[in-house]
This record gives C-alpha cells, structure tokens and sequence, in this order.
C-alpha cells in the first residue's frame, strides 16, 4: 500500500486506527463487561448499548476516509475499509465460535477462520459503500455528509436483505437511547444507522481547516440536534393501551450438550414443560423455541392429549415450541398454540431460517455434515401467517433471529384493524454460549418495540428471558442460564408509527431510494475542478 500522502507518521497507525475503532463499534451494540466510576456514569453497563461509544468509532473512520479520500490508490481506502468492518462485525458475532465449536464439533482453528471469513464477506458490502462515496467527489460538505450516510444505509440494507441476509451487528442498535433514538419510530433501525453515519461525517468535517467545510459540517450537527430536540419535546405517542394479559414465560435452561439426550435432555423438557404448563395460571404461557425438542409422534404416549384436556377446561391459552412435519412434506421450525375452544391447531411455521444452522445451500452441504446439530434441515414457512388471538389480543409470533427482519414483522401492519397487539419472540440461544448474543438479542428486541410501539415477549430457553414495554424498557425479567418461570402482565396496543405505516406497504425502500438520489446528487454535483485535499 502506498502511504505516501498521509500525513501520519506510519501507516501502522492507520491499520491500528480502523481495527480498533471497528472493535469499539462491534462493542456498542452491547458492552460485554461490568463497569464502574466514569464509564458507568456514561451508561456504559453491562449489556447496555452505547450510541456515543458507535458514533465515536465511526467518526474515527470518517476522519481517515477524508485523510485519505485524494489517495489515488483507492485500494489503501478500501483496505482500511475492510479492516474496520472485519473488526467490527467479528467482534460483534464471535459467539459463532461457540455455536461451531463447542456445540457444533467443529475445529477449533475451523470454527475461527469461518467466522472471520464471514466478517470478511460481510464487510466487503461497506468496502462497495465507500468506494462509491469516494467516487461521487460532491462539491459541498452537506452533499458529501448526505451521501456518505446513503452509501454507509445501502450497505447495511445489502448486508441484511441479500442472499438470505444477516444484519446482525447494525450499528442502528447502538442507538436505543441518545439524540437519535427519538427518530426510530419514524424511519427505523436502517433511518438511524444512516443518520449516525452522517453524523460521524460531520464531525469529522469539523476538525478540517478549511472554515466553510466546518461551517457546513457545524450547521448540519445542529440542524439534527434540534429536530432530534424537537422530537423528543414533542413526547409524540402513536399508538394507544388496549387489553391486559397476564403472561408466563418458561426458561426451561436444558443445557444445549444435553437437550437431545434421550436419557437427560429430552426426559427433563417434556417433565419440566408439562408441569409448567399445567400449573400456571396466566392468560398466557409461552415456552421457548424447541422446548419440547421431538417430533409430535415421537412425543410420550397420551402427552398432547393431556395438555389439549387441560386447556380445554381452564380459561387460558400455551404457545409451545416443537419441531413440526415429516420426511416427505418437510421439517418445519414451529410453534403450537393451545387454547379452549379451538375448533383447528394454530401454529406458527418459522420463515425466515438460519443460514447453515437450519437450512443449507447443496453445494455446501458438506460443511454442514462435519458438524453435530440436529433440525438443521428445515423447510421455511409462509411469509404471512395467522395471528394467535387471545382474549381481546392479537398476537404476532416469530422465532430466534427473526426478530432482526424489522421489514419482514412490517408486513403484519398493513391493516391497522387487525395489526399485531402483542409481539412474542421464543428462542434458545443456548446454542451461543454465555457472551454477549444473549444481551445483543435483547437489544434487537428493544428496537422493534420502539419501531412498531408495541410490548414484546421473550421466552429463552436460557435466558434472557423478559417483558419489553412499547418503549424498549425491560419492565420484568429472570436471571440467565437458571431454570425459572417470569410471572407479569403485558399490556397491547393498537395503533401505527409512522415507521409501521409505510414499511408495511413499501418495504425499506422509501429509504433505499431516497439514499440513491443523494448519491445521485454528490455524484451530478461532482467537482469540474481538480481534486481538494482536506487539510488538518
């Protein structure tokens, strides 16, 4: 790489300067360690996301990239590019490891280098953003502040969308509280990361000494700090209290190397489950996904009719999670709900799958066969599916990681009438270990309920299990990786954001568009004249 033009001493500094911001951006998203003095003051706990902390690292980027943006070599950007985001999204899913690993059976050596080929696969979507910013050479620094952020949204929207999609790790959920927060019922997680990525041009723009680029740079920051102001002022609410339920949610914590050991695991769900089932009270219970780790047939003699019996008499209602099908119609990821009364079994098939952890490419089958996971092969369910109704609630079922598709739970909100009241996410992320998937899940989870205004109901197999309000707040929860029952009430809402009102008709691509029109303007707007190199 030719470093000729920097100013900086080393290039060393460089290659330092992007691993270690991309670490600090795969950190916000939730802190891994337990903090005290300063650093707690700053909302810096365990768990918790740090928006300043993700706009801090991005800035740092953003400083090199205007450094380094009159290089000819657009290979030293790129790499710096890819650096950054291979730190930054490795960082943020290295409890893939464990999945492959420990639970999986893969080498260890194999299971490292496949999670950092992803990242690297993965970050090559950013490496494509910025080239493009870097080629649209907009004459003003509002264009190129404007167009940085599309490039940066377009990435994450590729990132999340192509081929099957795995937005994990967007640097959108770093920012549950700060300035921005106020903006995701209007434009979502996607809206948001593209505003921070503005908001970290910006700032870099504002240590150039060139003083129109930081007069420019300094009116865009105030222009968003006070519609982010004006927003929070306002306290809008969009939606309104509908019934109350009262709900029970089952962390069963079958240790993942057990749950399915004919002699431990699966003895230990169906004993432990039945008995939850069958003595709580609650409108509502909800176990985790797989609970019940067997297919129908193969369960115990006399056990679903049993649990059919029982809710049949008692006033109350049970989603369980099983696998469902056969060998000829497919294998499907499911959930069935109980309740009294029903005339024909409700059950939720999971659509949206886990790259080679439920369902395989054939080409690559082979990768798959050296690990050791059971139900890694099944068949998606409808993209649409029925609503579990309880009581006066309509509740809106979906499994694992499909609570990261914020476009594809948009689809459940076309009609306002019969939109979601209540939204239930039942998962085992066991397969991950004790790190931080546990926390990142939970943050994930607290963006929907801001983006939709709407209450969420985790139920773990080992944590975390919790009652999210329709502000993102954790009301109730259980300790991890224990056994236990989280006994609470939830309240449902009616009523759209405007977030829930146009990606349930459009998509995400009122967003998509809009980011390619101000790339299109940097771009038509490019300079005539030589390039200009930034000074500091």
């Amino acid at each position: 790489m030719n470093f000729s033009k920097a100013k900086l001493k080393s290039k060393y500094i460089y290659v330092f300067l992007s691993v270690f911001s991309g670490v600090l951006q795969g950190l916000s998203l939730a802190w891994p360690w337990t903090t005290w003095g300063w650093l707690g003051d700053l909302g810096l706990e365990k768990g918790s996301s740090a928006w300043w902390l993700e706009w801090i690292s991005l800035s740092i980027l953003a400083l090199l990239l205007l450094k380094l943006r009159a290089e000819k070599n657009v290979l030293v950007v790129a790499g710096l590019v890819w650096l950054f985001s291979t730190a930054w999204l490795t960082s943020a899913f290295g409890w893939i490891y464990v999945s492959l690993h420990t639970f999986g059976g893969l080498p260890s050596w194999l299971s490292f280098a496949s999670v950092l080929l992803l990242g690297l696969l993965l970050g090559l979507y950013y490496v494509l953003a910025t080239v493009i910013w870097i080629k649209t050479k907009a004459r003003q620094p509002c264009l190129q502040i404007l167009s940085f952020g599309s490039c940066w949204l377009l990435g994450e929207w590729l990132r999340s969308t192509a081929f099957s999609g795995f937005g994990w790790g967007g640097i959108g959920y770093a920012h549950l509280k700060g300035p921005l927060s106020v903006f995701i019922p209007w434009i979502g997680v996607f809206g948001v990361a593209g505003l921070s990525a503005c908001s970290a041009m910006a700032a870099a723009f504002i240590f150039s000494k060139d003083d129109k680029e930081k007069e420019n740079a300094s009116w865009f920051l105030i222009g968003l700090i006070l519609i982010s102001g004006a927003l929070t002022l306002s306290s809008m609410k969009w939606t309104k209290k509908n019934g109350v339920l009262s709900v029970s949610l089952l962390q069963g914590n079958i240790a993942q190397d057990e749950k399915f050991n004919q002699q431990t695991g699966i003895v230990k769900a169906f004993s432990w489950y039945q008995n939850e089932l069958m003595m709580n009270k609650s409108d509502l219970i909800v176990t985790p996904e797989t609970a019940l780790p067997l297919l129908p047939e193969l369960w115990p003699q006399g056990y679903m009719d049993k649990l059919q019996k029982h809710f049949d008499i008692v006033q109350q209602a049970a989603l369980i999670g099983m696998p469902m099908g056969g060998a000829n119609e497919g294998f499907t990821n499911s959930v069935l709900g109980i309740k009294a009364g029903q005339r024909e079994a409700w059950k939720y098939d999971k659509h949206h799958l886990v790259p080679f952890g439920e369902f395989t490419p054939g080409f690559l089958k082979w990768f798959t066969k050296m690990m050791e996971m059971p139900l890694s092969d099944f068949k998606p369910g409808p993209r649409i599916q029925k609503l579990f109704n309880i009581l006066e609630e309509r509740v809106m079922v979906h499994i694992c990681f499909e609570n990261l598709f914020t476009q594809e739970l948009g689809r459940y909100f076309v009609n306002e009438k019969n939109a979601p009241t209540i939204l239930v996410n039942i998962s085992n992320l066991a397969w991950f270990g004790t790190g931080t998937a546990m926390d990142q899940h939970l943050n994930i989870t607290k963006m929907r309920a801001l983006e939709f205004e709407r209450p969420f109901l985790l139920s773990t197999n080992s944590g975390i299990t919790a009652i999210v309000n329709q502000d993102g707040e954790v009301t109730q929860s259980i300790a991890r990786d224990l056994p236990g029952v989280l006994v609470g009430s939830v309240q449902g809402r009616t009523g759209l954001t405007p977030y829930a009102y146009w990606v349930s008709h459009w998509n995400l691509y009122p967003l998509v568009l809009l980011s390619t029109l101000f790339i299109f303007i940097s771009g038509f707007t490019r300079r005539n004249r030589s390039k200009t190199i930034v000074s500091f």
